[in-house]
């Protein structure tokens, strides 16, 4: 009757360690879920870290941008403040250029004026010369038209000039200005181009001056022999008295 009791105790002893077994499967198996549980836990962290660190990439790369166009647009802008004031300066270096022309070209038309004036007193000086002359010698005077169309021919050609010269000096301008708002560049070349005009407007008053000079001299010569032959025919007796 004694194995009976062992086997039933054996039996029971069994059942418990195969029910703690169980338990502890039980236990194995929870442990693992929380475990699996952990790491998905721990991969979900890691994955917002990671999207985290991607957005701040992200912010940064932005910034940089946002950094490198506000650099442009300020480099933008500097060039364009530098190029106007650089037209700003050309068009003031422009209009001096342009006053001195005006200025020089005034001179000249003053200058050739007074020469016109002189030319034509000189003309009839001569002409007045010559009759006296002619009187002197009892010959009738000749008259004299060729220093008189000779003065028309050239006050008619001064005349085209000016105005060819008005037309030439009025399509320069609008050409300059087309071209400073074109180019800056261009307006350089203007400038140097105005001082070759200066230049030769300067020589050509020069030239007036001189042969304005040299006719209010053969001019003064003229009135001398002038005054001359008056005092030497109011001397002489008239013929036939």
């Amino acid at each position: 009757m004694e194995k009976p009791d062992i086997l039933k105790i054996l039996n029971d002893e069994l059942l418990t360690a195969l029910k703690k077994i169980n338990a502890l499967k039980d236990e194995v198996w929870q442990l693992g879920n929380q475990l699996q549980d952990r790491d998905d836990v721990i991969k979900m962290a890691v994955e917002k870290e990671k999207e985290k660190d991607k957005d701040k990439e992200k912010e940064k790369e932005k910034e940089k941008e946002i950094e490198t166009e506000t650099e442009t647009e300020k480099e933008k802008e500097n060039e364009i403040q530098a190029l106007t004031e650089k037209v700003e300066q050309l068009e003031n270096q422009l209009k001096e250029k342009d006053d001195v022309i005006a200025k020089e070209v005034k001179k000249r038309r003053a200058r050739l004026r007074a020469y016109l004036d002189c030319l034509a007193e000189l003309t009839d000086c001569q002409a007045k010369v010559k009759l006296m002359e002619a009187r002197l010698h009892q010959e009738p005077p000749q008259p004299d038209t060729s220093c008189s169309s000779v003065v028309e021919v050239e006050v008619e050609k001064e005349k085209e000039k000016e105005k060819e010269k008005e037309k030439e000096m009025e399509t320069e301008k609008e050409n300059e200005i087309q071209a400073l708002k074109e180019k800056v560049e261009q307006l350089e070349n203007h400038l140097k181009d105005k001082d070759v005009v200066i230049t030769k407007e300067v020589k050509k008053r020069r030239a007036r001056l001189r042969a304005y000079v040299d006719c209010l001299a053969e001019l003064t010569d003229c009135q001398a022999k002038s005054k001359i032959l008056e005092a030497s025919m109011h001397k002489e007796p008239a013929p036939g008295t």
